[in-house]
């Protein structure tokens, strides 16, 4: 069951992302992907409640390989679903990678067994200061959007989101595949 938990992860990230790291272009390419998922497998996606401090179920779909890449396809919906890459950055953690008009966004999974832990990164004030460290090209403010940090590498993506999962370590979301 490990390897659908990885696909999980990466829907997760297709599904939290507003105030995001973001980049014009890809930096996981399908030739540099990693494709820890074997087969088709049904989700259900649960959202971390801060007040009452518990998973509370969100929604239910499934994950998919087409060709190069993973589809997010909820159950509910009248989509195509969500095309995503995956990367391995060791020790199971995963940079997920989707497509968002003329960007792509990324955020932070995790697999501990039978459950996919999703980070939900968001662009938050306190990552200001990680410009400074030249690990984000640049951190704005959008009306619409939130705040924006503009990435363009994948190693620094990758030092990025271990260093504010250590400050954060609480993940947003978490993906249990149906048996």
């Amino acid at each position: 069951m490990r390897r659908p938990l990885h696909s999980a992860i990466a829907l997760a990230l297709a599904l939290i992302l507003g105030g995001c790291f973001e980049s014009t272009t890809p930096l996981i390419a399908a030739a540099n992907a990693d494709y820890p998922f074997e087969r088709t497998f049904h989700y259900t996606f649960y959202e971390w409640n801060k007040d009452t401090k518990v998973w509370q179920p969100s929604e239910t779909g499934t994950i998919s390989r087409d060709g190069d890449h993973y589809v997010q396809l909820p159950d509910i919906g009248n989509d195509q679903g969500d095309a995503f890459l995956l990367k391995s950055i060791g020790d199971n953690y995963y940079i997920a990678q989707q497509p968002n008009k003329a960007t792509f966004i990324y955020d932070l999974v995790r697999i501990n067994g039978n459950i996919i832990y999703q980070y939900g990164m968001s662009c938050a004030d306190e990552d200001k200061k990680f410009v400074e460290q030249g690990l984000i090209d640049s951190f704005k403010t959008d009306s619409t959007r939130g705040n924006v940090c503009a990435v363009s590498s994948l190693e620094k993506v990758a030092r990025l989101f271990r260093a504010i999962a250590a400050e954060r370590p609480q993940p947003q979301g978490m993906f249990g595949v149906d048996s």
